[in-house]
């Protein structure tokens, strides 16, 4: 994880509280989720201390003793905005609330909680993810207990609950998915993650393959998210909204490139921005619109809540989250960027937006200095006492949960083809620099979809890559020296900072900021003897130490067995950039289905050729190597197209500027012509300037959250 600098916090990861699908205690194939379902108990949970050490909270044992857990949602307002639904209460979801116990002693821990949501025998669904949020704890045992329709533990009236010593240090938070999702990043820089993967049916290929984009999307989210915080209709509403905007019925659609080699490629470009991280954007957007509405319904305006939501871009974030927050009521969007580091049409797509919600904000630094401050911003205690803050990262868990529904909907689309046959494999090929878009795969898989493997593709910024080859994350290749040999050509390209410049500057990270999310199930999958807890304390220290060596020394091994887990469901492959224009020149040359299909997006065909942008080539060049080492004939792979080639000039003509007839006009959609020469607004920080420089921005240009301002008693003023 990226380190944050600035506050010298050592993140954590933060538990999603568990949900099953079908009946509780079902057991996915998956080896580490085997080791999830053993859970189930006589009703009991435990959670142990785990993570970084972090400055000291307090609570008031009083409030620790009334059992003050926080705050439940039970989904009764619908949003105006959205439309309303009605639900019987027969119909509703079945959930009980889990009261986590926690202590703090000497040590001063942050830890990875776990809540447990149980389902009753026979209920279909279990819902209402409970989310477990920056618990400071020792030693802990959760308990379930019913008491009047509530879940407490034992002798809650008495004494703080399960707590073998609790004193005013310990503090309990639980949280719903509608606050994890304003919150976004744990105040300690933590990220969440769910204790649990719900499984799919096992019938499931009667029906979701036959489903549409938006309907899949419905039954996947329907798994995560309660009724009881987002009422199915309202969430349909939300569904239909997000995606209405795109170009392709399909929303996501699945074309050929080589049916010969059996290579496809998952168009994710048809969205507002012409990027796949318009399909979670898209939908987070009107997410957080939902809560607002619902929130400040019959407020004063002094009494409404405002959001601002931050994020860091190195390229098509920042856009996709500008033009699904643009315009909305009690919403502020901060985006930050490298200057000089993403493309003229990415720059352009972000700064050229001057709604009054809106600032973007352009740093002398990397994207892994962006995403620094950001997480710092989320830490610091001067700025949250004024603003209400929200991720927009793919830190943010919505983000990962809507980005897995294309995995689905792209096999569903392969399976109903002429091409597919019984028995054969697929593999996606994911290209990545935060770990993200791989990550909603991998949590795909884990649900049942039977993807054979996910190739983990990087440009010359290969941590990941070199993790896979070698053990060793590390900012510098100090080990594993034969993953790099063939690679130095691209140290001429180096920044200072470590972060090379490539063809696809999106993917130019030196840190993939969701790694760590992967790190603890492969760690809690290693660690697997004693009992859960046990494994769980286990799987907290060996992260908790990978962090902080991170941190300390630029990198860290693991052990065999964490690699051979890693390496279970993964592959990789690292692609140059000379590789990179290759790609785009031999796919261009060569007749393939998708130039010849309807294209709802127009400058991916020119000339009978289909055209890559340098990302999506990054994905191909790594899905041919892929190929090469199994047999195509049984083996499909999908390649994911991850932005329109329009949006990256520079390596798109570099690649086909010899090749007749080809004029980079004809590439271009009709919503780039003429953005260049639109007003822009957009902000220069220094580095330099630190932590202090971005408040003093945020402070004078940002509306505040006036309810925080009230809270703390801070003057407000216009």
């Amino acid at each position: 994880m990226t380190r944050l600098t600035m506050t010298g916090a050592v993140p954590c990861l933060t538990l999603i509280s568990p949900i099953t699908f079908n009946k509780v205690g079902s057991v996915s194939c998956h080896p580490s989720q085997k080791a999830l379902s053993a859970e189930k108990s006589n009703g009991a949970t435990r959670a142990k201390s785990i993570f970084a050490t972090q400055p000291k909270l307090s609570v008031s044992n009083a409030e620790c003793k009334q059992g003050r857990h926080g705050v439940t949602q039970d989904g009764s307002v619908s949003a105006i905005e959205l439309g309303d639904s009605s639900q019987d209460e027969g119909e509703r979801d079945v959930f009980k609330k889990v009261h986590v116990a926690t202590t703090f002693k000497e040590e001063r821990i942050w830890v990875l909680i776990v809540a447990g949501v149980i389902g009753l025998l026979g209920i279909e669904r279990v819902a209402n993810p409970l989310f477990v949020l920056d618990a400071l704890i020792n030693d802990a045992i959760v308990e379930q207990q019913e008491i009047g329709g509530e879940w407490q533990g034992p002798g809650a009236s008495d004494s703080c609950v399960g707590i073998s010593d609790c004193d005013e240090n310990g503090v309990n938070v639980l949280l719903g998915f509608e606050e994890v999702v304003l919150k976004g990043l744990a105040s300690d820089g933590g990220l969440f993650i769910p204790e649990q993967i719900p499984s799919i049916p096992q019938d499931w290929g009667q029906e979701w393959l036959n489903w549409s984009f938006q309907e899949l999307a419905f039954r996947i989210f329907s798994l995560f998210i309660s009724a009881s915080e987002v009422p199915s209709g309202d969430l349909r509403n939300i569904i239909e909204k997000s995606y209405a905007s795109f170009r392709s019925s399909d929303v996501t659609p699945l074309v050929t490139l080589d049916p010969d080699k059996q290579l496809h490629l998952l168009e994710l470009f048809h969205g507002p921005t012409f990027a796949f991280k318009d399909v979670a954007l898209q939908f987070l957007g009107f997410l957080l619109q939902y809560f607002l509405v619902r929130r400040n319904k019959d407020k004063a305006d002094d009494q409404r809540e405002h959001l601002t939501v931050i994020g860091a871009t190195s390229g098509d974030t920042g856009s996709a989250a500008i033009y699904g927050l643009r315009k909305k009521h009690d919403l502020s969007i901060m985006i930050m960027f490298p200057k000089g580091k993403v493309s003229p049409i990415q720059e352009a797509q972000m700064t050229t937006v001057t709604d009054d919600n809106v600032y973007n904000v352009a740093l002398d630094g990397t994207f892994d200095d962006c995403q620094d401050f950001v997480k710092a911003l989320f830490g610091d205690s001067d700025i949250n006492s004024s603003h209400k803050l929200a991720a927009v990262n793919s830190i943010n868990w919505a983000r990962i949960l809507a980005q897995i529904t294309y995995y689905f909907f792209a096999y569903s689309t392969l399976v109903k083809s002429e091409e597919f046959r019984e028995g054969d494999k697929v593999r996606f090929v994911t290209p990545t620099g935060n770990f993200g878009n791989v990550l909603a795969g991998y949590f795909a898989k884990r649900m049942g979809l039977p993807i054979d493997k996910l190739v983990v593709s990087t440009n010359e910024n290969d941590i990941l890559h070199r993790f896979w080859q070698s053990g060793y994350y590390e900012k510098q290749p100090v080990h594993g020296q034969e993953a790099n040999d063939d690679f130095a050509e691209a140290k001429a390209y180096a920044y200072p900072e470590m972060v090379r410049q490539t063809l696809s500057p999106a993917m130019d990270i030196l840190v993939s900021g969701n790694f760590e999310r992967l790190l603890w199930f492969l760690a809690l999958q290693a660690y697997g003897q004693g009992n859960l807890e046990e494994q769980r304390q286990i799987a907290g220290r060996r992260v908790k130490s990978w962090l902080e060596e991170l941190k300390s020394s630029g990198g860290f091994g693991v052990e065999p067995s964490i690699l051979e887990a890693a390496r279970f469901d993964f592959e990789s492959e690292r692609v140059s950039d000379r590789e990179t224009v290759s790609t785009i020149q031999s796919i261009y040359s060569a007749p393939c289905p998708a130039a010849t299909s309807s294209n709802a997006t127009r400058g991916t065909a020119s000339n009978g050729g289909y055209i890559l942008d340098p990302h999506s080539a990054v994905g191909v060049a790594a899905a041919r190597r892929s190929i090469n080492r199994v047999s195509p004939s049984k083996t499909h792979h999908i390649a994911l197209a991850t932005a329109h080639p329009a949006k990256f000039s520079n390596a798109v003509e570099m690649a086909l500027k010899e090749e007749p007839g080809f004029e980079f006009k004809n590439v271009l959609p009709e919503q780039f012509i003429g953005l260049d020469e639109l007003p822009r607004r957009v902000t220069d920080v220094k580095k330099a300037d630190g932590l202090e420089g971005l408040r003093k921005f945020i402070r004078q240009r940002v509306p505040a959250n006036e309810t925080h301002l009230r809270k703390d008693g801070i003057a407000i003023t216009h």
